[in-house]
Parts: C-alpha cells; structure tokens; sequence
C-alpha cells in the first residue's frame, strides 16, 4: 500500500453518528452499514488530508496500536467505502 497517498470517504457515502443506535453509520444510496468503534475512528480520519501514514501515527498516539488497519483499509477500499488520492 502506498503511504503516502490521502484517502477520503466515498462521495456516494456519508458517515454520520446514529443517536438512535448510539454509534456511527456509513450510508449509501441502497441502505447503511453500522461501524464498530475502531472502523468509525479510522473513517473519521479519512477525510481527503491525511495519508495512509497520518492515519496510522495518528491512531497509534491514540491507541497504541495499529493492529488490522492495513487489512482495514483494503477492505474499505475494495468496498468502495474509500477513495485513494
């Protein structure tokens, strides 16, 4: 993966915090997915700035670890949930 390109969400996806289900979602035209915390967390850094590497240094001040946000991001990026620039 290259680190040093910006992702950002999909323009076609909206994450957005769900007060009814006390968590966040990324909706789409056809319906929404319900995100974990971790998953919220990263997407909320997707936001066209940052790179792959911002994302990660970013987490790891946070979080002390990174653990399955390489697998993470190809996955969303498969999905067409991100977009790389």
């Amino acid at each position: 993966m290259f680190k040093l390109k910006r992702l950002s969400i999909n323009r076609l996806y909206k994450l957005q915090f769900e007060k009814k289900l006390n968590n966040y979602v990324l909706l789409y035209p056809e319906g929404m997915v319900t995100l974990n915390e971790s998953s919220s967390e990263i997407l909320k850094l997707c936001n066209g700035k940052n790179t792959i590497d911002d994302i990660k240094q970013n987490l790891l001040q946070r979080y002390n670890s990174i653990d399955g946000l390489d697998d993470f991001i190809q996955d969303a990026l498969k999905n067409d949930w991100l977009k790389e620039k």
